[in-house]
């Protein structure tokens, strides 16, 4: 006999966000002009739904696919679901999640320490970070909200792409204090490759104050890789002024130290400002100043588009961005 479900309720979301900008960059000696899928936001469009089973339990789901909006081509060709796909339930006790999610030191994390969001052009930690954005097959569980304090651990599995093809390939950890005008953020992550001959290991540390119109961001990032190819420590500091109830302004600064025997350094400076037309819809603009040291050959970067490659190595790079978004 099949149990009677009357009591549950449920609901299903159709959501979905569309970025789209125009992008000049010049790089060395070379201008480059594109239209942009993703400058801020990566554009997508994904089902979410969730079910009341009974005694504050809920049973979620997200299934969300990324695509560039200029030309409707699918983020990952190879992946209906490229951005996540998962399953799971949550309580008062918090949440627990399977299948393929974000890093919760991708989202939300690296967002919160930068006045951008760590979005666009204007942000140095999408030309200077080093991590994994996403993982498949894996386990995630969230903690409620403990006066201010809460925690997220996530585990992806091994499969049949990976060597060896069981066990854990990559582990990520976060813990935040939210409280009045105080945010503080600590995440570390470690990712081993495909052929498990080398790891990333990430770190994250900063947060905010909001003293009103203007919010004050600090971080600290270092990522290495085992095999030696990375090793850099990564210092942001930015602002945010609410000049009207619709519009901000963020300031932001970068500057990448590389550890390397490379000694590729590089600074960034970036300027965004942004304007909601409606509560869907908003427009903004970036402009970023990227100067490479010695040999570096860093790019702008944008939240899910490339950089523009540098002329020659050394050369420094600036940029323009001018978009739309909006979400349903």
């Amino acid at each position: 006999m099949i149990p009677s479900a009357s009591h549950a309720q449920s609901s299903i979301t159709l959501y979905g966000l569309l970025d789209m900008s125009l992008d000049w960059s010049h790089s060395g000696n070379r201008n480059t002009v594109r239209m942009l899928s993703g400058a801020q936001t990566g554009s997508r469009f994904g089902l979410r739904g969730t079910e009341d089973i009974g005694g504050g339990v809920h049973v979620n789901f997200d299934i969300e696919n990324g695509f560039t909006l200029n030309n409707g081509a699918a983020s990952d060709s190879t992946a209906i679901f490229n951005r996540q796909a998962w399953i799971g339930m949550s309580g008062a006790w918090g949440e627990l999640r399977v299948g393929r999610q974000n890093s919760p030191l991708y989202v939300p994390l690296e967002g919160k320490f930068d006045a951008t969001g760590a979005s666009t052009i204007a942000s140095g930690l999408n030309s200077f970070a080093t991590l994994s954005v996403r993982a498949s097959n894996a386990i995630y569980y969230g903690t409620p909200d403990l006066n201010g304090f809460s925690a997220q651990v996530m585990f992806g599995l091994r499969d049949s792409t990976t060597t060896p093809s069981s066990g854990v390939n990559n582990y990520h950890l976060t813990a935040t204090y939210a409280r009045g005008p105080v945010d503080l953020d600590v995440g570390v992550q470690s990712v081993d490759n495909a052929t498990n001959s080398s790891t990333l290991k990430d770190f994250f540390g900063g947060g905010s104050y909001d003293f009103g119109r203007v919010r004050f961001y600090a971080a600290y990032h270092h990522a290495q890789q085992s095999d030696g190819s990375v090793d850099k420590n990564v210092f942001s500091v930015s602002a945010a002024y609410r000049f009207v109830a619709a519009g901000s302004l963020a300031l932001t600064y970068s500057h990448l130290q590389d550890l390397t025997s490379a000694a590729m350094n590089a600074d960034h400076v970036g300027l965004m400002a942004s304007y909601w037309l409606s509560k869907q819809t908003w427009v903004y603009a970036s402009g970023a100043v990227l100067i490479n040291k010695g040999r570096s050959d860093y790019v702008l970067a944008a939240s899910t588009t490339a950089g523009v490659a540098v002329a020659y190595p050394g050369a420094d790079a600036q940029g323009i961005e001018l978009g739309i978004q909006h979400r349903f």
